[in-house]
């Protein structure tokens, strides 16, 4: 027989420890471990496993237990449908800096936003009149002379054939 240990097949070795192997195979492998110690090693590893969980007591719950589960349950169906849904985890301590974010958010975007300001009424509607700087006038004047020299004269042959 080939060594389960060595021939990665330890599966065996586990059904021959629990007792769920075939009984031709059982007394192959129980010739096996009595040679092998590694397979030797692995069996008895099972069995003081095995040992150990059949000595294993549960803890006692204590005489109250379903009295005190009872007792939770009906306090949970007593509560609120938002309340079982959001639960503890819903805190009012983040609410304060969420705000400041969000109106220094929109402050920012009234800021950044060209146009958002009013326009100051047009002229003959406020009665205030514009002081202009002379450069300022100067300026426009010369722009106004370029437009002139751009546009082409109303008797040219362009104008004529239309």
């Amino acid at each position: 027989m080939r060594c389960p240990v060595q021939s990665d097949n330890p599966e065996v070795l586990l059904e021959f420890c629990t007792r769920t192997i075939e009984p031709e195979l059982a007394v192959l492998i129980e010739q096996h471990i009595s040679v092998c110690p590694e397979c030797s090693a692995f069996a008895e590893g099972q069995r003081q496993l095995w040992a150990a969980m059949d000595a294993w007591q549960p803890e006692r719950i204590s005489a109250d237990f379903e009295d005190r589960l009872y007792a939770r349950i009906d306090s949970e169906n007593a509560r609120g449908f938002w309340s079982r849904l959001i639960g503890d985890r819903l805190s009012w301590k983040p609410a304060l800096p969420i705000a400041v974010a969000v109106a220094t958010a929109i402050v920012g975007v009234l800021l950044v936003i060209p146009g958002s300001t009013p326009d100051p009424a047009p002229l003959h509607q406020s009665g205030r009149i514009e002081a202009l700087e002379p450069e300022q006038i100067e300026r426009t004047l010369d722009d106004i002379e370029m437009l002139k020299q751009l546009t082409p004269p109303a008797n040219s042959s362009a104008a004529r054939s239309l």
